[in-house]
């Protein structure tokens, strides 16, 4: 609807009598404070005799409930118009209106305009969710982000017990302003000096608060002892650059004394939210498979007799909010809110059971409902929220639910957190070739020099890949090849080109994202536990010059020229329809069993069944998920000794030394640059428990290497204290070999591997050994080019043997 509207409070051509002398002209008081502190004063100013009209545009979502406006959207198709009485002295009798001030008047008009340009002034517009506002929903409880903390160790507590007797089984809490517990860690039994290595997710509001991590000792019997506690500003979080506190030492203090020390890492995930630009463009949130889900169960409608129901919420079968019962009604009202944080959207099962609460007997359920989140996402828009409740397998209600979905970025999180059980397979690489920039910014003018410039590939907050630096070139060519692993079609890389100093930190020229989404898709079959997914290159090849742009996004001086494509790995199908096959034969043959006894012949039923399921564990599918051939060794498990490239993935346990250090390891795949960086970490036994991965382009040549650095030695120092060094092949060969003893045992590939020891090598001045362990992944329908292979790369030696018809010359070059 387009509307002319207008507030005139001061036209009173058209009143009555009666409605001038109820008239009320409004009128607002400001005070601007001049000065500071005790020296200020406060300055009142009266704004009166307002007034607006314009041309409005009104855009009004409905719906079938109460108050049956969903979403009001309002522009103005036009700049307002619009007049005020601006008094800043003298108050209402003897007030001077600054506006007969020549030229302020459009001043202020240009300055109102300008703010309310990006939010209201068409094509921009204002919106207001009515539904939210009359439900109560938008409240300052809803989490705006989350808050990742892992937490490593704590150094020897001082328990406080004056005879020194008991264990300790110490673990931490986590509060909000010292609130209710939001998380905990696990309990280690009998230890004052604990290692934990876990990761915590904290659904935060805000910044402004203090996170509270009580360290605390489990008790069977009594209340659980009280250490000491670490107050955290997280404020200090949002000063930082990037959100987060890596490596932090943080004293546990009891009644002003310290009692021990936590190593911990924090960082905070901001919701992904739309940004305005200055220019009144919109740039919508990034999408993202992690985030929050803000879960509401509305009512329940149609229930039969009189129930005292209560309902339940159920995320992957793990119940997340319960509520209370409402006695004898059959049409009950919860409004029942729950948030959840979400890992991957697209393996979320949602269920609510509404069960009917009874006294001399267990509850009985009235009904439920399940669905996974994207199939909740795909119909609630259709349905308004409404599904059926079904009672052996018949309609026995109906439920109101809604869901709001929060995304928050959790790319390269793995990396930035150590890898902390969150480590997610590859799904592929991508091989970028970067060509060439030009009129990059000259950082080193000041000296008369130009740029060293260098790209630098991330994911997240690590460095995946670096091209070689080219020297005093404000126009650089690399011509480089570099392949990362990604890990999600959310996973979207940075490329940034940097300045190289040789005795200062890198400066950075500008970067430009690369969005994986464009060159992959997800593709899924099935559903529930026979759901099978797996990634696809979308045919799609990035070829194009990229605008540089700073830190903040906006743009800066140069463009780079880039190639891009993807490259799926093999996708097998998951284990879960070989197990099923397997129980459908064991149960028949139980059943057979309880016929055969009487005959004697149960020893033959035995050897049947036996004989059907090693037939179902040599079945092998010819295809992978892609519909590639698979590669199989005669003792059919996969060879993966002849695919060639693959992406390697490399897990740290742990690195032993001889005496305590302080250090971090780097791990590189035939690269003189990392290609992961630890954690810092202390002591004798250092316990990353870190994986990563790299791509390896050939395996008969590829080498792995990692390398141990002390703790204040950064990237470009060569100070290595130890380092180890394997080959590709062998590597795989350990792998294939620990496959097969797997399969011969009666256990699957996703067995946990506790790692090998090896000895590590140039320590100076300590000896060690690391424990480690490997996974490899074959990348499909993958030619290296040529021009990459090492069997084409090597020493060309030129010989100058003879030459004849010169011209003359001496050695001053006097012809």
């Amino acid at each position: 609807m387009d509307w002319k509207v207008s507030f005139t409070p001061t036209d009173v051509y058209d009143m009555t009598p009666r409605e001038q002398e109820t008239k009320v002209n409004p009128k607002i008081i400001l005070t601007i404070r001049v000065g500071k502190g005790m020296l200020g004063a406060g300055m009142p100013v009266l704004v009166e005799d307002i007034s607006f009209k314009g041309y409005m545009r009104v855009k009004v979502k409905l719906m079938s409930k109460f108050p049956h406006a969903k979403r009001v959207e309002l522009c103005f198709m036009e700049k307002p118009e619009f007049d005020y009485v601006l008094k800043p002295v003298g108050g209402e009798t003897f007030g001077f209106d600054i506006n007969n001030i020549p030229g302020l008047q459009g001043f202020i008009r240009d300055q109102v305009h300008s703010n309310l340009g990006p939010m209201m002034y068409y094509p921009n517009v204002f919106t207001l969710d009515v539904e939210k506002l009359m439900s109560g929903d938008m409240d300052m409880t809803s989490a705006n982000g989350v808050l990742a903390v892992t937490v490593y160790s704590a150094s020897k507590i001082k328990s406080g017990d004056l005879f020194g007797g008991g264990s300790i089984d110490p673990y931490v809490r986590f509060r909000i302003n010292r609130g209710p517990d939001l998380g905990r860690t696990s309990v280690l039994n009998n230890t004052d000096e604990p290692n934990w290595n876990e990761t915590h997710f904290l659904l935060l509001n805000n910044l402004n608060d203090s996170l509270s991590m009580d360290l605390c000792g489990k008790n069977n019997t009594t209340r659980d002892r009280d250490f000491g506690s670490v107050v955290y500003a997280l404020q200090k979080l949002a000063d930082s650059e990037d959100a987060s506190d890596e490596g932090a030492n943080l004293q546990v203090l009891r009644h002003g004394k310290p009692m021990s020390e936590l190593k911990v890492d924090l960082r905070y995930l901001p919701v992904s939210k739309p940004t305005k630009q200055d220019d009144g463009s919109i740039i919508p949130a990034v999408e993202s498979n992690s985030g929050i889900l803000r879960f509401t169960i509305h009512e329940v409608k149609g229930l039969s007799g009189k129930p005292s129901p209560y309902a339940r919420v159920l995320v992957n079968g793990t119940e997340k909010i319960k509520s209370k019962p409402l006695k004898r009604n059959a049409n009950p009202k919860f409004e029942k809110v729950v948030e959840v944080l979400v890992i991957d959207k697209t393996e979320v099962q949602m269920r609510v059971q509404i069960q009917d609460a009874t006294s001399f007997s267990s509850d009985v359920e009235l009904g439920s409902w399940s669905a996974s989140l994207l199939s909740i996402f795909d119909k609630i828009e259709k349905n308004e929220g409404w599904w059926d409740l079904t009672r052996n397998g018949k309609n026995c209600g109906r439920l109101r639910i809604s869901a709001e979905w929060k995304p928050v970025v959790m790319t390269g999180l793995a990396e930035s957190l150590g890898g902390h059980g969150y480590y997610s397979p590859p799904i592929g690489i991508v091989r970028l070739l970067l060509w060439e920039a030009r009129d990059l910014k000259n950082v080193e003018s000041v000296g008369g020099g130009k740029s060293d410039p260098y790209v630098r590939i991330k994911s997240g907050v690590q460095i995946r890949a670096c091209t070689e630096v080219v020297d005093n070139n404000l126009n650089p060519e690399w011509g480089a090849v570099v392949y990362v692993p990604i890990h999600s079609d959310k996973e979207d890389l940075t490329l940034e080109v940097m300045d190289w100093n040789a005795n200062s930190k890198d400066k950075s020229l500008g970067m430009t994202d690369l969005s994986v989404k464009e060159l992959v898709k997800m593709c899924a079959e099935g559903e529930g536990d026979t759901l099978q997914k797996w990634y696809e290159s979308t045919g799609a090849k990035i070829d194009k010059w990229a605008p540089l742009k700073s830190l903040d996004r906006t743009q800066v001086k140069g463009e780079i020229k880039y190639e891009a494509e993807f490259y799926p790995t093999l996708a097998l199908a998951k284990d879960a329809s070989i197990k099923d096959k397997e129980n459908a034969v064991k149960e028949k043959a139980e059943a057979k069993a309880e016929e055969a006894e009487t005959r004697g012949e149960l020893s033959d039923v035995q050897a049947e069944t036996d004989k059907m399921i090693a037939e179902i564990d040599a079945e092998c599918p010819e295809k992978d998920l892609h519909g590639t051939y698979i590669k199989y060794t005669p003792d059919d498990i996969v060879d993966l000794r002849s695919y060639e490239s693959g992406v390697l993935t490399v897990k740290i346990h742990e690195i032993s030394f001889d005496k305590p250090t302080f250090a971090y390891a780097e791990v590189l795949i035939d690269s003189i640059q990392s290609q992961y960086r630890t954690t810092k970490l202390r002591g004798r036994s250092l316990e990353f428990n870190e994986t990563t991965d790299a791509f390896v382009k050939e395996s008969d040549f590829s080498k792995v290497a990692i390398q141990i650095k002390p703790g204040n030695a950064d990237e470009k120092d060569d100070d290595v204290m130890a380092y180890w060094v394997g080959q590709a092949n062998d590597i795989i060969r350990k792998i294939q070999w620990r496959n097969r003893t797997l399969r011969d045992e009666g256990k699957g590939t996703s067995t946990v591997d506790d790692g090998e020891w090896f000895s590590l090598f140039g320590g100076d001045n300590t000896t060690g050994k690391i424990r480690l362990s490997f996974k490899f992944s074959p990348v499909l329908d993958f030619t290296l080019d040529p021009k990459e292979s090492l069997e084409n790369q090597g020493n060309l030696t030129v010989t100058l043997i003879s030459a004849q018809s010169l011209m003359a010359a001496d050695k001053s070059g006097m012809k």
